[in-house]
């Protein structure tokens, strides 16, 4: 029995099957006689083969040999082929043209030239979606230059907007919260502190107001998995924030351990992942004993980033762990906070289709918070 594959001028011989497979996607099975005269001509291409050279090889040995019905298996072969791959030879038999096969070449060849501007496109689309690049190269055909000078014009227009957006709501924050602090200010007038409700309710309104200012505008500020992505340096950027964070808790003595896997990436907004991960570290750094840990992995197999954070401090009751996230709650009022820092987590998270997910520490036996981030392709 013959085995193996053929291919040649856009047909492909199959001898495990028997069947043949065009270029468009048609198929057709053979009979045996089929199978072995147009895989000699595949074999032969661009030899004349006479019939009597062609019943030698096709027939099988003890079957009656006739060179005549040569011709009706040639034209079965047509019907399910083409009529242009095997050629009559008046007088001499027949070919598969070798003509045919060299334009074939040909026309490979001026279609791969043709195509490879656009493959350099394609991969400038690949890195601009991984975040190496922020522009696509003008490196293909005239007809398509103007589409990807729209494209990179849009790109600088999405980053314009996003960085006025930014600028704009770090203003107004500022601008309320100078309100808010005059507030305060006359709360602390001596007309007003003869009047302790009043003097608390001001303050108290001024708190919840400042609270909910600084959840709302940190929440319109986030980019999330909207834009086109770009990858985060993971080493410098948690090296400088885990150091900011020992400043800000010097008067703390405690240790902060933290670990990324090799070859991990993030794909994402660069103030978005420092929110959340300053929020996540930040609490940790605050209810802390002696040690808080971070962990980041890669599992490309799940396309996800994993961020996780442990501490030694009291933990969470189990009841209370879904209801961390929820604007103000607050587990413990005995430390400062506005209770925004998980729930600002939570909506960052969210932004880009990842979750947080709250336990005990195995290790530590405090919190243990674990953000996973979906890397989209």
């Amino acid at each position: 029995m013959v085995t193996g594959q053929i291919y040649i001028e856009g047909i492909k011989l199959d001898g495990d099957t028997q069947t043949i497979m065009l270029d468009n996607g048609q198929a057709a099975t053979l009979t045996g006689t089929e199978f072995r005269l147009l895989r000699y001509f595949m074999l032969h291409s661009g030899h004349i083969l006479s019939k009597t050279v062609l019943t030698e090889h096709v027939y099988e040995y003890d079957e009656d040999k006739d060179s005549n019905v040569i011709e009706v298996f040639v034209n079965r072969l047509r019907q399910k082929v083409g009529v242009d791959l095997i050629q009559t030879r008046r007088g001499q038999g027949y070919s598969v043209s070798g003509l045919i096969l060299l334009l074939l070449v040909q026309r490979l060849i001026i279609l791969s030239a043709a195509l490879k501007p656009l493959r350099v496109v394609q991969d400038n689309m690949a890195k601009l979606a991984r975040g190496e690049t922020d522009h696509v190269e003008i490196k293909g055909p005239d007809e398509i230059a103007p589409l990807i000078n729209e494209l990179n014009r849009l790109l600088v227009g999405m980053e314009r907007k996003s960085r006025r957006s930014r600028e704009s709501l770090g203003n107004l924050a500022h601008a309320l919260k100078t309100q808010l602090t005059l507030l305060n200010q006359i709360a602390e007038r001596e007309e007003i502190n003869v009047h302790p409700e009043v003097y608390s309710s001001i303050y108290a309104a001024t708190e919840t107001i400042s609270h909910i200012v600084e959840r709302e505008l940190k929440r319109g500020r986030l980019i999330g998995d909207t834009q086109l992505r770009r990858r985060v340096d993971l080493e410098a950027e948690v090296a400088q924030l885990v150091h900011t964070l020992r400043l800000l808790y010097s008067s703390k003595a405690f240790n902060i351990i933290w670990e990324i896997a090799p070859e991990t990436q993030f794909f994402g907004d660069q103030e978005d992942l420092l929110e959340m991960l300053g929020n996540l570290l930040d609490n940790a750094c605050k209810w802390c004993r002696n040690n808080v840990s971070l962990t980041v992995t890669d599992a490309a197999s799940a396309k996800a980033v994993t961020f996780v954070v442990e501490d030694d401090g009291p933990g969470c009751a189990i009841d209370e762990l879904d209801m961390l996230t929820r604007r103000g709650f607050r587990a413990d009022e005995s430390k400062p906070g506005s209770g925004l820092g998980l729930a600002i987590a939570h909506d960052i998270m969210e932004s880009y289709g990842g979750y947080l997910v709250f336990g005990r520490s195995a290790a530590l036996s405090g919190l243990r918070v674990e953000a996973r981030f979906i890397q989209k392709n």
